[in-house]
């Protein structure tokens, strides 16, 4: 949850209406890397998206395990290496309108960041979202065996090739649900979209 009581929904829906895709959310083909046990994916169902134009990818089994459970049948989810080359094809999907990930871009080994934000434009992505934890300098951390990279994404992907410009962005402060603390005090969530340049 964020500040002020705001969800996930909400925020991904002021992100879609500002990128021009929320009118037509039904007939969008979306794909999430990283998409865990499918929260956002469940979010984009509740906001209006047909399930069966809803892709999820993801590295761990037991996450796509639970998103199976808690997703209509209708979603498409597929469990992927975090090793380049990264596939997330789906071969009855050609081009994709929106890719999107959400706390995916800190697992992916630094030697390997531009073939990652390469990716959307080489799935005929539109458009490309992200929403990471944002931090001013490059950060790394370990935690429970896993190696973190923490940067300012949004500096990491203008310097990608395969992105195109910024055309919404918002900084977003998590809370807790019950506290109201902030999780994450030296940072904030970056929530922002491109729009794929071809």
């Amino acid at each position: 949850m964020y500040g002020k009581g705001i969800t996930c929904q909400v925020v991904l829906k002021e992100a879609l209406t500002a990128a021009g895709l929320y009118d037509n959310l039904a007939d969008l083909k979306i794909l999430e890397v990283g998409c865990n046990a499918g929260n956002k994916l469940a979010a984009l169902v509740a906001l209006g998206c047909a399930p069966c134009n809803l892709y999820g990818v993801d590295l761990s089994s037991k996450s796509l395990a639970i998103a199976k459970e808690n997703l209509p049948e209708e979603v498409h989810l597929k469990h992927v290496a975090v090793e380049a080359p990264f596939d997330y094809t789906f071969e009855e999907v050609p081009q994709f309108d929106l890719v999107f990930c959400c706390s995916t871009l800190p697992h992916v080994p630094l030697e390997s960041r531009v073939e990652f934000l390469e990716k959307p434009k080489k799935l005929g992505a539109r458009y490309f979202m992200l929403h990471e934890a944002w931090y001013s300098e490059p950060l790394r951390k370990e935690w429970f065996g896993w190696i973190f990279h923490f940067d300012d994404w949004l500096q990491v992907a203008k310097d990608s090739s395969g992105l195109g410009d910024c055309i919404y962005k918002k900084n977003l402060e998590l809370v807790h649900p019950e506290t109201k603390e902030m999780f994450a005090p030296l940072s904030h969530d970056l929530l922002a979209v491109f729009q794929v340049a071809f």
